[in-house]
């Protein structure tokens, strides 16, 4: 789980700096959905399997050598299968030191950039507050 999430929270930093909002939680959630859902089908699929190569349900101490190596096969068989799924998957993930130090140098510029713009258009609507105010202290005065 350790790389997964230093490669979820990569993928964060480069979301945040296509869409310039930090979406942490949508993708944490949508690991933990792929997380579970996974297990279900996981449970799912070994189910198929016994009925598939004919485990019995009942009297286990009879069980056929062909049937545990049937199961023995679909088990290393689909575990390769299942690897190399996860291994083309990781060709996807570019990212590199050099590469996810751009991204941060970058983030940690537009943050810097951000409080600033915040400072300034924070000012000009306590400007306009202030004017408001003043304009209903004038309308009470006149009463």
């Amino acid at each position: 789980m350790g790389m997964i999430g230093a490669m979820l929270a990569d993928a964060t930093e480069q979301l945040e700096v296509k869409t310039d909002k930090r979406q942490e939680g949508t993708i944490y959630g949508a690991q933990s959905l792929v997380t579970k859902t996974s297990s279900a089908v996981g449970v799912a699929v070994a189910g198929l399997l016994l009925d598939a190569v004919n485990f019995p349900q009942e009297h286990l101490e009879g069980i056929q050598p062909s049937v545990i190596e049937h199961l023995g096969i679909a088990w290393v068989g689909g575990s390769v299968i299942f690897y190399l799924l996860a291994v083309a998957a990781l060709g996807y993930y570019r990212v590199t030191r050099h590469s996810h130090a751009n991204t941060v140098e970058l983030l940690r510029q537009r943050r810097v950039r951000k409080p600033l713009e915040r400072t300034a258009a924070d000012a000009g609507d306590n400007r306009d507050l202030n004017s408001d105010r003043l304009s209903h202290d004038k309308i009470n005065t006149a009463r």
